[in-house]
């Protein structure tokens, strides 16, 4: 592992059922700085988030956070290294029966021996910072979109991590709410100096907000580098995905038999 990078992903092969997700995959992500995740849907982006937070384990290879292999570390040893990431689900996953103040503060109840007043403080600043300190006692039910992905910002932030991974950030968001989501991430990542992996299909505003990007598909590591860099790929699922186009060698159908035998079969 390269003594700059805050992950590194060395030979991961994860498999669902017969269908391989990931096969021999190694890349590192540089410490410090916002990169993406890109590839078409069902390449396992979000399963890679899952596999460098330790929710799941890969059917072999390795996952080093700050030069800690993540797949051998014991359920106490995961639950310690958890609490330098933050992760900021797609669908929020605020808890729905506690108010806005409630859901921020909870790991930090659960995770540290903070006096309420400490934690009253930390909340506030959290809370301030995504804009939201008006609205510490209402409840999730209350919030609009927006709001619901600033509050689980704030949640995800709340125990200054080192690393944050951002699943989605930016689905269902109005432009506003995007601009200021965008806003939040850059100055969360240069003020608190923590790494950003943030998985998305807004190739436009993940280009404008991160320092390097990696495009997965068919198991593979298909494209890396630089927004600049990707844009001039000559690769030609890259080019297909960032362009959007429908024809290529990533197929819009998934795996199946011939049609007309399909058909017929069931005669």
């Amino acid at each position: 592992m390269s003594s700059d990078s805050c992950i590194s992903i060395t030979n991961i092969n994860f498999s669902r059922g017969s269908r391989k997700i990931f096969d021999d995959v190694s890349f590192n992500i540089p410490r410090g700085g916002i990169v993406g995740i890109m590839g078409p849907s069902g390449t396992g982006k979000t399963t890679l988030l899952r596999l460098i937070s330790g929710q799941i384990l890969p059917d072999s290879g390795h996952i080093y956070f700050n030069h800690t292999d993540v797949t051998t570390l014991s359920r106490s040893g995961l639950y310690k290294i958890r609490k330098k990431m933050g992760m900021m689900f797609q669908s929020n996953a605020l808890f729905t029966n506690l108010s806005v103040y409630d859901n921020v503060a909870y790991p930090l109840r659960e995770n540290q021996d903070f006096s309420e007043s400490f934690i009253h403080s930390l909340v506030l600043m959290k809370l301030q910072a995504v804009g939201l300190r008006g609205a510490r006692d209402l409840m999730p039910s209350d919030l609009s979109g927006g709001m619901a992905r600033r509050v689980a910002l704030a949640r995800a932030i709340a125990m200054d991590p080192e690393l944050i991974l951002y699943d989605e950030p930016f689905t269902g968001q109005d432009p506003i709410s995007v601009g200021m989501i965008v806003k939040l991430m850059r100055l969360l990542n240069k003020s608190a100096n923590m790494t950003s992996v943030i998985v998305s299909h807004d190739i436009e505003i993940l280009f404008n907000l991160v320092d390097y990007a990696f495009v997965l598909a068919d198991g593979k590591l298909i494209g890396q580098g630089k927004p600049s860099e990707l844009r001039q790929s000559q690769n030609p699922q890259v080019e297909q995905f960032l362009q959007g186009l429908p024809d290529g060698p990533v197929p819009f159908h998934y795996p199946a038999k011939d049609y007309l035998d399909d058909l017929m079969g069931d005669a």
